[in-house]
């Protein structure tokens, strides 16, 4: 009789989930000793430094380690603050994400580090196997130096690169996969499952409210600290917090959306002999109304030269309308 384990129809699974992880077992289970096969790989250990000033690279480091356990891999989350170099080349399998802060520089909690592992005095790395995604704001002239300065560094030293270092600008989303999925199909034993997103459980420690799902805080108090008169405006602001499960930290980052004026919007979709329900791309890709497009994605205020200087050229409306596109 066999004795393979399997998931429940009435288990919290999708039936391609319950299919997937019903083969997974089938297969680990056929091949343990007794059962007439070979005995199951034993897992890849894989460390995963995070350098992080906000926190996003720490998020992507949990998202990896779930995902990289699908593959057969042991992941092993560590802050770069808490890594010496002589530690760092003992790593058999290692996997680097970090931001760049400031002028190109490390991120506080990856400043020793660094600066340890560009010094003369560094190891070979000539057993690390590595790969390193950045995290950035191509804005700033030094665009992902710090993961520049770990990439180029750890190749001079010996490591040898299981897959190229992706550069992200901005929103992780589109290029984190692609990262992941590249160092999966070398480390793991399942590269393909590794890449396919894996569900969060009830109890993620993740938080509700991200980027992509902004908690609308309310405005409790705004001052303006400089004396009357003053050309400047530095204002002490208040927000409530109440209802969204967030804790303020010192170094937190807080991120404003900023929404265009409807009577504004009116007067630009009235003068441009347009509906304000009409279809109008969106910077990613997508569609939405005119109307929404302008209120919550395109900066209507900011009369830029290039933005001037393309409404004197054209006349138009169906023209107008590729100007706001862009």
């Amino acid at each position: 009789m066999s004795t393979t384990p399997y998931i429940p129809e009435n288990a919290p699974f999708s039936t391609d989930q319950r299919a997937w992880l019903n083969g997974f077992l089938a297969g680990m289970y056929s091949g343990a000793p007794g059962e007439g096969g070979a005995a199951a790989a034993p897992a890849t250990p894989v460390s995963i430094l995070f350098g992080s000033q906000t926190g996003t690279a720490e998020t992507l480091c949990k998202k990896a380690a779930k995902q990289l356990k699908a593959a057969n891999c042991e992941p092993k989350i560590l802050d770069m603050g808490e890594v010496s170099v002589e530690e760092l080349a003992m790593i058999e399998n290692l996997l680097i994400i970090t931001s760049t802060y400031g002028e190109g520089e490390p991120p506080d909690n990856a400043m020793s580090l660094h600066e340890a592992l560009m010094g003369d005095a560094a190891p070979s790395m000539a057993t690390v196997n590595y790969s390193v995604l950045g995290l950035g704001d191509s804005s700033y002239p030094d665009f992902c130096q710090c993961s520049k300065d770990f990439d180029t560094r750890l190749e001079a030293l010996g490591a040898k690169r299981v897959a190229p270092m992706v550069e992200v600008d901005g929103d992780p989303d589109d290029l984190f996969p692609e990262w992941l999925k590249a160092v999966s199909e070398v480390l793991g034993e399942a590269g393909a499952a590794a890449a396919a997103p894996v569900e969060e459980d009830d109890d993620s420690d993740e938080p509700e409210f991200t980027k992509k799902n902004p908690f609308p805080a309310k405005l409790l108090k705004t001052e303006n600290l400089n004396q009357e008169g003053s050309s400047k405006a530095t204002h002490h602001i208040e927000i409530s917090l109440e209802g969204s499960g967030l804790e303020y930290q010192v170094g937190d980052a807080l991120g404003v959306y900023p929404e265009n004026s409807a009577i504004l919007i009116g007067e630009i979709i009235r003068e441009a002999g347009l509906l304000p329900s009409e279809e109008a791309p969106l910077p990613d890709g997508t569609v939405d109304s005119i109307f929404a497009a302008l209120r919550f994605h395109y900066d209507i205020a900011n009369l830029n030269e290039t933005f001037l200087k393309a409404c004197a050229r054209l006349s138009k409306s169906d023209e107008l309308r590729a100007i706001v596109a862009d």
